[in-house]
């Protein structure tokens, strides 16, 4: 369970004009890991097993590191034994910042409060670099961390969000599981036909609204609404793959002795780094079947 420590109650007075730290930041002190926390692992590595070619398009796949690297933050953030950074209560302000710089990331356990226009803030800081390999990312435990003190305005010491034992483990929490991370590569697939048959539009029409359902999901650029004129009946239904439910918009209309129908659904996917993805070119297929399915039923 996440925590936050209860509010350390320091009072503002209407009277303190003075902004950040009476006495300005302390000075950061600089301390080795508790030789009881630290492990014998030197590193994460999370390996980039991605597949050359995308599984169902078959183009030549695109990897956007900055977007693995976002995953990473994401994942730190689910792993924290604290909140991440936020207000408490009026002024009272604590949790946990994880950034990215430039050769490493930045966890910053924060206790403190806003008032006026500057955060009066204790910090305990751990940096773990990283390193971009062609095939893996590799972040390194660290060895040390950094304190920086504050005092409130009226000379008090503002205290951490934690005891520095447990700030440690729970950086130490972080990295031993990052080593099970899988990352992913987010795709869509817009899966796109048509289909002549004998059977009358009408009765083409009921079948996807008896088999399928109309579709109520929040699919930004889907408009879900029936549209029936007496040349073309339009709806969008739920396509089923895998246990989960994507948008197909459906038109049928009458041809020649019977009736065409053109569909179009919107199939997103991801593929992960292990080489593995939730949707193949068999899934396809299957789905495309099952559109038949349902307009010969």
């Amino acid at each position: 369970m996440k925590k936050i420590l209860n509010s350390f109650g320091i009072g503002i007075s209407a009277i303190l004009l003075l902004t950040g730290c009476s006495t300005g930041p302390g000075q950061p002190q600089v301390y080795q890991i508790d030789k009881s926390i630290a492990n014998s692992k030197e590193k994460v590595t999370i390996r980039l097993n991605f597949p050359k070619n995308d599984p169902i398009t078959n183009k030549p796949l695109k990897i956007n590191k900055n977007k693995l690297y976002s995953q990473i933050t994401r994942k730190m953030y689910n792993l924290i034994n604290y909140y991440s950074f936020r207000r408490i209560s009026k002024y009272d302000y604590r949790g946990v910042d994880i950034t990215r710089e430039k050769n490493f990331y930045k966890i910053d356990y924060k206790n403190g409060y806003y008032y006026g226009t500057e955060f009066f803030l204790t910090e305990v800081i751990f940096k773990i670099p990283y390193q971009n390999l062609s095939n893996s990312i590799v972040l390194k435990y660290p060895t040390n961390y950094t304190i920086i003190s504050c005092k409130d305005p009226l000379g008090f010491e503002i205290k951490l969000l934690d005891n520095p034992k447990s700030l440690q483990r729970d950086v130490y929490n972080i990295l031993n599981k990052l080593s099970k991370t899988k990352l992913y590569i987010q795709e869509h697939y817009t899966l796109h036909g048509e289909i002549n048959t004998k059977y009358p539009a009408d009765s083409i029409y009921a079948n996807f609204k008896r088999l399928m359902g109309q579709y109520i999901g929040n699919y930004y650029w889907i408009d879900s609404k029936e549209r029936i004129s007496s040349i073309e009946k339009e709806n969008t239904f739920n396509l089923k793959i895998k246990n989960k439910t994507y948008p197909i918009n459906i038109k049928v209309y009458p041809y020649r002795n019977g009736s065409k129908v053109i569909y179009t659904a919107y199939i997103s996917y991801k593929i992960y780094s292990d080489g593995t993805s939730t949707l193949t070119k068999q899934d396809i297929e299957n789905a495309k079947k099952e559109i038949e399915r349902v307009i010969n039923d």
